[in-house]
């Protein structure tokens, strides 16, 4: 990591942030980049006899850089955000102690630079610069701490953002700025200073993926090493897996793309605690993680309690994490909560195909113990009703496919199907159980004959894509007529086989009998283009 650091430093991409979960060692890095980089550590000879040393040296467009050519050549500023930002004071009172804090130890070790205004810290560093020509490496833990506490509104997270990019964006006296944290860098709608970082998280590490926790083989010699068991230590704190980046001079033109490679990663701290004290425990074991995870999942969001269901029993899912705002006030769907605790750890995340699943067995006990509740049964009981439905469904069997779907609408309250809103919701709420074998292909034509398509993840080939409709008053059969014009042309894309479901709610059925009698269903087997299958390319 040091190696690709010093690619980096002095140059105009010398802004990097590193976003990992707590327990991943973030202020272990910070530790050995600070020790590193300052000319005041002396840590030569520890550096000399680490991995490091033996590493060829670093290659940028224009010259090669040995391990220790940045070795001891910088001042470091080392910024702990959590000690600055923190309840109690406003924005304006925290800022001010941190740049005082910096200004104060800027002036004691160069008492003889001329400082244009001591009270903006920006300008400081640039005088204390222009004085010794020594240029600063910044170091930031926990950058995002604003971000994660309620007390500072989007304003303050604003001003925050353009405090950052005037001290480090362009500026002569930074040679290098490394700011790691838990959550990505927050989007605001529209553009921030913080264009100046190149970024790095749980849900694209790219090349730093190998440096992000400990790889197996790393979790492995430790174990070897300290006589722990490593099996025992992977399925309690490993799972996550992070793609790598395949450099852009080792691919070949007109040669297939280079398989980017994997690499399966444990929780640093967890494998410390495992080899130094002999016992394996829970990383999530006190209260706040789970009231934490509680939190989250809880809340009123479309098919959220649903998707958590399929999680805990086992299941790998598909997100979205675009719509995420990189923060945890901020959720307009699901998925942004999903996406959230692939950050903090609780799930992990595949980037090639977008699914998430829970990684090992401690954070599997924080999700049962967080959907323990009562709460909880009708959630785990609508996940068995709704599996019933889609065997049904790949059973084709029509009758028990419009019982099935209407207990399920029936004991959501929908009855209203008017709308497309409320055909949409009707059937996602009945068939989420497809999620874990389905996605809603990106290329759906939503003005098509149609409410909701599911196609097969590249993972569950052999199942049939799902087309279905949903009708108020529209006679099943005919319904069916409309689904088969329409799917030659949307589905030109797809290849494989195809269910046409047909859902009709009769409101001139009797009202004597359950509500879901007036349900009716009609399934048929169809076919996608035989000769262009692209079933790979449709989830990009």
């Amino acid at each position: 990591m040091i190696a690709r650091l010093n690619a980096v430093t002095d140059t105009t991409d010398n802004c990097v942030c590193v976003c990992r979960p707590r327990g991943f060692g973030k202020t272990h890095v910070v530790d050995m980049i600070c020790a590193y980089y300052d000319r005041t550590s002396d840590s030569a000879e520890i550096f000399s006899k680490l991995k490091l040393a033996g590493t060829a040296p670093a290659k940028t467009r224009l010259s090669t850089i040995a391990w220790d050519a940045c070795l001891g050549k910088f001042d470091v500023i080392r910024l702990v955000m959590t000690e600055f930002f923190k309840e109690g004071l406003t924005f304006e009172e925290r800022l001010d102690r941190l740049q005082g804090c910096v200004v104060s130890e800027l002036k004691e070790a160069y008492p003889d630079a001329y400082y244009f205004d001591e009270n903006d810290l920006a300008f400081s560093v640039g005088d204390a610069y222009q004085a010794t020509g020594r240029q600063f490496v910044f170091v930031i833990d926990d950058w995002d701490a604003i971000f994660r506490l309620a007390s500072y509104d989007e304003r303050d997270q604003r001003r925050y953002a353009t405090f950052l990019q005037v001290l480090l964006k362009d500026q002569m006296h930074v040679a290098l700025a490394y700011m790691t944290g838990i959550l990505p860098i927050k989007k605001f709608k529209i553009e921030s200073g913080f264009n100046c970082f190149r970024e790095f998280s749980m849900t694209d590490t790219s090349d730093l993926a190998p440096y992000v926790g400990f790889t197996e083989d790393e979790a492995r010699g430790l174990c070897d090493r300290y006589g722990c068991d490593f099996d025992a230590a992977r399925d309690s704190c490993g799972g996550y897996e992070l793609r790598g980046y395949v450099p852009s001079i080792s691919r070949k033109e007109g040669g297939p793309e280079p398989e980017a490679p994997r690499y399966p990663l444990l929780r640093s701290q967890s494998v410390i605690e495992a080899v130094t004290t002999g016992k394996i425990t829970s990383h999530w074991e006190h209260a706040e993680p789970y009231e934490e995870l509680e939190e989250y999942i809880t809340k009123d969001l479309d098919s959220l309690k649903e998707m958590v269901a399929l999680l805990v029993d086992g299941s790998s899912i598909k997100i979205d994490t675009f719509t995420f705002c990189n923060d945890v006030t901020t959720f307009r769907y699901a998925d942004d909560v999903l996406t959230l605790l692939v950050h903090l750890g609780y799930l992990s995340f595949d980037i090639d195909t977008s699914e998430v699943h829970i990684p090992n067995r401690d954070a599997m006990e924080a999700f049962r113990e967080a959907t323990s509740g009562a709460e909880w049964a009708e959630a785990f009981d609508s996940l068995e009703a709704s599996r019933e439905l889609l065997e049904a469904t790949l059973a084709m069997d029509s009758e028990r496919v419009a019982a099935l779907f209407g207990r399920a609408c029936d004991g959501a309250g929908m009855v209203d199907f008017d709308g497309v809103e409320a055909r949409n919701r009707a059937i996602r709420s009945a068939f989420f159980a497809v999620l874990a074998h389905y996605a809603e292909p990106s290329w759906f034509d939503w003005s098509g004959p149609f409410d909701v398509a599911y196609v097969p993840m590249p993972s569950h080939p052999e199942m049939p894509a799902l087309v279905v409709r949903l009708r108020h008053n529209g006679g099943a059969s005919t319904e069916l007529s409309r689904i088969r014009s329409g799917s030659p042309v949307t589905f030109k894309q797809y290849a494989g086989d195809m269910l046409l479901v047909s859902i009709s709610y009769d409101t001139d059925v009797p009202a004597d009998g359950p509500v879901h009698n007036r349900y009716s269903c009609v399934i048929e087997r169809a076919c996608g283009n035989p000769t262009d299958d692209k079933r790979a390319s449709i989830f990009s």
